[in-house]
């Protein structure tokens, strides 16, 4: 049996404060799924939820919440351990019958082709805020790795050991240094499909606390703008967040760009995890 690894996307004309309270409230999952047990490790507020999953199944769920048009775009994920075939249809087909209640309750009285009507976020939506449009253009996901902030950002800094580790990446070369020894500027040889690229970006150095980069130049990518935020704890474990937004010259909808930067993101925080973690 392979392991659980669900991803399903709809389109709803509301704001997505109000699909947030209602596909993002523990205590409606726990009524569409009895035995499902949720514990929020991130609250994006407008932008979704994150959560550890266990009782019916092992692993994580997410609803990725992205403002588009006169509406929302519903990305939610699932990712777990194996279940059985049958158990597996069951789950996928109970949320898709509660997105679609959802969708239709939100919807039920607007004409077919007109826009969603002004709704008031309601008051004490817990963590529900405005978000900026910087913001919404970022993909953001973090790990947690078992050593110092130091240590993390020393992988981080040694470019030339990136396609040892780093999902898609061919070559990365550093072309010139910055102003604390660290790399000024790498040309990166990518292919982690649909982006396959050559293009250098320029890096920001914070000691060990963050680096941020953006795009010089590319072929097919024309913006590239990231950062990896490390937050060492004090028990020594060090919570990596990678924030990355990327735009093509090539025509691509945006809920495929958001997926290109998710593979990107998740593919690198897991890499460097376990390269650190096995030095």
């Amino acid at each position: 049996m392979p392991p659980l690894d669900v991803v399903d996307e709809h389109f709803v004309v509301a704001d997505p404060g109000v699909v947030r309270r209602e596909l993002c409230d523990e205590q409606q999952w726990a009524r569409w799924l009895p035995g499902l047990r949720l514990e929020c490790y991130e609250d994006r507020g407008n932008l979704g939820k994150r959560w550890d999953c266990s009782g019916m199944f092992a692993g994580t769920a997410e609803v990725w919440l992205e403002a588009s048009g006169d509406g929302t775009l519903v990305h939610l994920y699932l990712r777990g351990v194996e279940l059985p075939l049958r158990q597996r249809r069951s789950l996928v087909r109970t949320l898709k019958r509660q997105v679609f209640a959802v969708k239709d309750g939100l919807e039920a009285g607007r004409p077919a082709g007109l826009p969603d009507p002004p709704r008031a976020v309601p008051a004490g939506t817990a963590g529900a805020s405005v978000v900026s449009a910087s913001m919404a253009d970022q993909t953001t996901s973090e790990i947690t790795v078992d050593a110092d902030a130091a240590s993390v950002m020393a992988v981080i800094a040694d470019f030339s050991s990136y396609p040892e580790w780093a999902t898609g990446v061919k070559q990365a070369d550093v072309l010139e240094d910055g102003p604390d020894g660290r790399a000024g500027q790498v040309r990166f040889l990518l292919d982690a499909a649909p982006i396959k690229d050559e293009y250098t970006l320029a890096y920001d150095w914070d000691d060990d606390r963050q680096v941020t980069w953006t795009l010089v130049k590319g072929k097919v990518l024309k913006g590239m703008d990231g950062a990896y935020v490390l937050d060492e704890g004090a028990d020594g474990v060090t919570t990596v967040t990678y924030r990355l937004a990327v735009d093509v010259s090539i025509p691509m909808i945006g809920m495929l760009r958001r997926k290109a930067e998710k593979v990107i993101i998740d593919a690198a925080l897991k890499g460097l995890k376990k390269r650190v973690e096995s030095a």
